[in-house]
């Protein structure tokens, strides 16, 4: 190994108990808390100010693990880039990633569950689930299930696009129909809602 790096040894490790930071070389350090737990860091400078960057725990992650992970900052580093940020932007798009596998009604169950509460009343809740989600107040699966078609499909620009077609289609069904005995048929407070978007 180069001189300046591996100056910490894995029986070394377990025994450090005295609260500070104790340095490996190449910028990572290990932490040892108040409480005796310890953590991997790694300390790079941006624009004259040091920051640092965390690596795991030291219960996780092992010596030869957090050299791994220390060099890999360090090439970041070499590119111009920000460990940090680099850290947040995979973050990002493994939560983008998630975000692409859950269905539609998936996503309305959510939305309807976090929002309930802030409705006035009882009714709006029972819309937005027979809109959404197909069923009736009555806990049953509603007559006229509008988006049936796409509570399976994962949330894409394809099934948003078809979802926004959905107000149209209804009008165009309650006027063939005269289903409602109404000469001009109601749209749910779901459908002005999301048509409005």
């Amino acid at each position: 190994m180069a001189r300046g790096y591996g100056k910490l040894k894995a029986k070394q490790i377990e025994q450090l108990s005295e609260r500070g930071l104790y340095g490996d070389g190449g910028g990572l350090y290990l932490q040892v808390a108040k409480g005796g737990s310890r953590s991997w860091l790694f300390r790079f400078k941006t624009d004259g100010r040091s920051r640092w960057h965390g690596l795991g725990s030291a219960r996780d992650v092992s010596l030869a693990d957090a050299r791994i992970k220390a060099g890999d900052a360090r090439r970041v580093r070499l590119n111009g880039g920000d460990p940090i940020e680099a850290k947040r932007e995979v973050k990002a798009a493994a939560r983008v990633e998630a975000a692409k596998s859950i269905t539609f009604g998936a996503a309305a169950k959510r939305f309807i569950k976090a929002n309930a509460p802030g409705w006035k009343n009882a009714k709006h809740s029972a819309q937005w689930q027979m809109t959404l989600l197909g069923i009736d107040p009555n806990g049953k699966p509603a007559k006229n299930d509008y988006c049936k078609s796409i509570r399976d499909l994962p949330i894409t620009a394809k099934a948003f696009a078809i979802f926004q077609s959905v107000p149209s289609t209804r009008r165009w069904y309650c006027a063939l129909s005269n289903r409602s005995g109404q000469t001009r048929p109601r749209r749910p407070a779901a459908f002005v809602v999301a048509s409005r978007r």
